[in-house]
Order: C-alpha cells, then sequence, then structure tokens
C-alpha cells in the first residue's frame, strides 16, 4: 500500500513538472485558458497601434504622410477606413472566424461614405455629421463582421448593439494592447530560457567586441587621416552626414508634437483593439444578452391593454378631427391654391414644422407604448387596430408637410436644406409605411428603417447634390424667382 501510495505521488509530481515545463515552452498562453493569446495577436496589435497612429497622421500632423489634396482634412479618412478594414478582415481570418453577411452591408456604407471625402474634399454637404457617421459606421461594421450583434444582425435591439459597440467591448477590453504587448515579450522571454545556450552571453560578447573595435577606430581613424588628405575629406564628410541625420532624428522623434501623436495614437490604438479583441474573442461582449435584456424590459411592462388603447383612441380621434377642420387648408398644397391672406413663404412654413414634431411625437409614443405595454397586449386586434389608426393618420401628416415642401420648392427653387427635409421625409414615409404594415404581419421594423436610412444618407453624401440643384435651379423649374426681400422668410 505505502509503495503504491508512493509510485502514485511520484507520478503526480512528474505530471505537475511536465505542466510546468511546457507553459515555460509555451508562454503565449500565460493569460486565462478563456481568453488564450498568441504571437499573432502580440502582431495585430502592433498593427492596430500603427493604424491609430495613421489615423492621427492623416487627420492632423502629417508628419508620416504629406498634405495634399487626397489627404488633407477629413479626406484621410477614406485611407484610414482602408487600412483599419483591412486589418479588421485580417484579424478575423487570422482567427478563422466569416464576417457576417449582414456586414458587408455597413462596409459598402463606410467604404462610400468615406470616400465621398476624397471627392469632395472641404465641400462635403452633411458636414461635421457625415465624419460622425462615418466613425459611428466604423464601429458598428466591427461588431456586425464579428458576429457580436444580440440577434447576429441588426435588430430590435440595436441601442444595447450600439452601446455595446461604443462602450462596452472598446473600454472593457482597453488595456488589452499592453496585455498583449506584455504576454509577446513574455513568450518571447520563455522561448529565449527554453534554449540550451542563453543568448544573452552571446549579446554581451559582441557589445563587448564593439566597444573594442570603437576604440581601436578612435585611434587609427586620425592617424590615417593626418596621412591622406583624400581619406580625410570621406570622412569628414560622413560625420556630418551622421551628425545631421542623427540631429534630424532627434528633432523629428523627440520633438512636442511628436509625443503628442504618440500619446493619441497609443490611447486610439488601445480603443481600436480593445474594440476588435473584444468582438472576436467575445471578452466583454457577452455581458448583454437576449435573455437578461428580455428579463429587464418585462420588469417594466405595467400598462394594461384598456390604458394602451385609451391614448391610442384619444390620438386617433384628435388627428380625424384636426383633418376634417383643416382638410381645404392644408390640402391646397397639392393644387398649388393659396388661402387668403397668406404668400407662399408663409403658407408653405406655416404648420410645417410643428407637422414635422407631431410625426415624431407619434412615433415616440408607439415606442413607448410597445415598451410598457404587459406582455400580450400589442398582439392583440384591438391594439393592432388603434396603432393602425394612429399610423394611418400620421403618413397623412406626412403628406401633408410634403406638399407644403413640394410647394415651396416649385415656387422658390431647391436649396441645400430643402432637400435635406425632402429626403428626411422620404424616410419618415419609410418607417411609418413599414409601422403601418406591422400592425398586421411580421415584418423587421427596425431593419427596414436602419438600411433605408443608411442607403439615403449615404446617397446624400456620395451624389453632387449642390450641382444638381444649381441645374434644377438655372433650367428654369422656379415658379416665381426668388426676391431679396423674401429670403430672410425662407427659413428652410
Amino acid at each position: 500500500m505505502e509503495e503504491a501510495k508512493l509510485k502514485e505521488e511520484t507520478a503526480e509530481m512528474m505530471e505537475g513538472q511536465a505542466d510546468h515545463e511546457e507553459e515555460e515552452l509555451a508562454p503565449e498562453r500565460i493569460m486565462s485558458k478563456k481568453y488564450p493569446l498568441s504571437g499573432m495577436d502580440a502582431v495585430f496589435a502592433v498593427i492596430f497601434f500603427a493604424a491609430a497612429w495613421l489615423y492621427w497622421d492623416l487627420i492632423l500632423f502629417h508628419r508620416l504622410i504629406p498634405e495634399s489634396a487626397a489627404t488633407e482634412g477629413p479626406a484621410g479618412l477614406f485611407w484610414f477606413s482602408l487600412f483599419y478594414t483591412g486589418a479588421v478582415l485580417g484579424y478575423l481570418a487570422m482567427k478563422k472566424k466569416k464576417p457576417a453577411a449582414e456586414s458587408w452591408f455597413w462596409l459598402a456604407v463606410l467604404i462610400a461614405q468615406s470616400l465621398s471625402l476624397v471627392i469632395f474634399g472641404d465641400h462635403i454637404l452633411m458636414g461635421a455629421l457625415q465624419v460622425l457617421a462615418i466613425h459611428g459606421v466604423g464601429i458598428y461594421w466591427t461588431v456586425s463582421a464579428s458576429g457580436r450583434l444580440l440577434e447576429n444582425r441588426t435588430s430590435h435591439w440595436v441601442l444595447f448593439d450600439v452601446l455595446n459597440a461604443g462602450f462596452i467591448i472598446p473600454w472593457g477590453n482597453f488595456l488589452r494592447l499592453p496585455a498583449v504587448w506584455c504576454a509577446g515579450v513574455k513568450a518571447g522571454a520563455g522561448r529565449i530560457r527554453g534554449k540550451k545556450e542563453f543568448p544573452l552571453k552571446k549579446a554581451a560578447a559582441v557589445c563587448g567586441g564593439i566597444l573594442a573595435a570603437l576604440a581601436c577606430l578612435c585611434v587609427v581613424i586620425p592617424l590615417l587621416s593626418k596621412a591622406d588628405s583624400s581619406f580625410k575629406t570621406v570622412i569628414s564628410g560622413m560625420s556630418g552626414w551622421l551628425t545631421n541625420g542623427w540631429s534630424h532624428f532627434w528633432s523629428t522623434v523627440f520633438s512636442g508634437t511628436a509625443l503628442m501623436q504618440l500619446v493619441l495614437a497609443l490611447f486610439t490604438g488601445m480603443f481600436l483593439y480593445g474594440l476588435v479583441y473584444g468582438c472576436v474573442s467575445g471578452r466583454r461582449a457577452e455581458n448583454m444578452t437576449q435573455k437578461s435584456l428580455t428579463e429587464i424590459r418585462d420588469q417594466f411592462r405595467f400598462a394594461p391593454a384598456i390604458s394602451v388603447i385609451l391614448v391610442l383612441a384619444v390620438l386617433t380621434a384628435v388627428y380625424i378631427v384636426f383633418l376634417l377642420l383643416q382638410a381645404g387648408y392644408m390640402f391646397g398644397a397639392f393644387f398649388g391654391n393659396l388661402p387668403e391672406g397668406f404668400s407662399y413663404a408663409e403658407y408653405a412654413r406655416t404648420g410645417f414644422f410643428e407637422l414635422c414634431q407631431t410625426v415624431l411625437v407619434n412615433g415616440a409614443v408607439l415606442l413607448a407604448i410597445n415598451l410598457a405595454a404587459k406582455k400580450g397586449v400589442c398582439e392583440g386586434k384591438a391594439f393592432q387596430a388603434a396603432a393602425a389608426l394612429v399610423c394611418a393618420a400620421t403618413l397623412l401628416l406626412i403628406v401633408m408637410a410634403a406638399s407644403k415642401m413640394g410647394l415651396y420648392i416649385t415656387v422658390y427653387g431647391l436649396t441645400v436644406k430643402r432637400v435635406l427635409v425632402s429626403v428626411f421625409l422620404l424616410w419618415l414615409a419609410i418607417v411609418f409605411i413599414s409601422a403601418l404594415l406591422l400592425c398586421f404581419r411580421r415584418i423587421p421594423l427596425v431593419r427596414i428603417a436602419a438600411f433605408s436610412g443608411a442607403v439615403l444618407f449615404t446617397l446624400l453624401c456620395i451624389l453632387p447634390v449642390e450641382k444638381g440643384i444649381q441645374e434644377y435651379n438655372s433650367a428654369g423649374n422656379v415658379f416665381f424667382p426668388v426676391q431679396p426681400c423674401l429670403f430672410k422668410e425662407c427659413v428652410i
């Protein structure tokens, strides 16, 4: 018995020693087993740091890449987008992950929006909003490509997907970049220790030889320079070249702007790599699940069916009365008829913004009711009928606002603001038509709204809208020429 027990303890000790030796020979797995790191993780950490450096160099500093028409201002975002998306796709391929099918749509949106910055330069139509959209789409595409959306596609959880992409995943993995670098250094040191001959002795011998050679050169070179003027000229030229090169290197690398760029690139690289690493590995990306969010949402479902239907019925009654009383006045824009005492500008502006605000309020009310109604209420026939009436009334309000805008454009011509408002009304019509259909059959309302909004916004970015406006106005399509005194009236 004692011999068997001794053999068992000896075997366990040998297994533990073998495991310890295996860990030393494979030090790249020093992180937790759930999220192991490899040497390629360290390589891609360097790549994403380079992407961050490129971002700030293109946007602000222009130390590495000189400023030109293709890279100045926001146009540099296009080249950064190409580099960043290539790095993400390469990281996914290294991890043997196939990008989600929907992610190719968002990638096309990202490239198209950033390409327009190169085409139009500082004359981009959407301005700062387009630059912000490019950043947002880039982050959302990363989560979509890695399959970390809650339903693996754009869904009614989109707000939580955005929260995950913009905050939880990147900031939860913010320190992964230095952690991967440290793991890579430890892995390299571990491999060195595993070799039979420790190479530090060789390194010390090489350094000693270099120092001895330098000492000899300090004695020999002055003597040879005195002996031959040609040799002295060559040595003087090399000395001047090395001195100037070192001075330029020191002033470039250790200047204030370089240190600032280094700090900004480090923090940006930590954000980018934290986002990509978290999306691919799942670290901090699984904190929110559909099950947990559904349980939280069910806790806030308190409104009974009678309350919900009553709210929708009151709204519907008010809209019916409004439409009946204002039918002749409001729909006069379809036929170009003006009420007495109104100019075209006054008639087009009166009530337009109020109609748009009412449409947005209706959308917020329907969303709030959908979240607050008790489970099963939204599937009831009475609720579906009441919601359908509200959607139909909202569509009529959108049609009224569109007719006013159409009359305004017919009389006074196009402007950038009028084009933007018209496109926004088109998107609202798409959303509420989808909401109306949703009352009778299951359709992906949020996906339709997100995709149509992305397509319309991207078209505004890549199409020559301002040129089209000028051609439309100069082609004689304007009913009345704009008088200087009316410019103040033209708010939009």
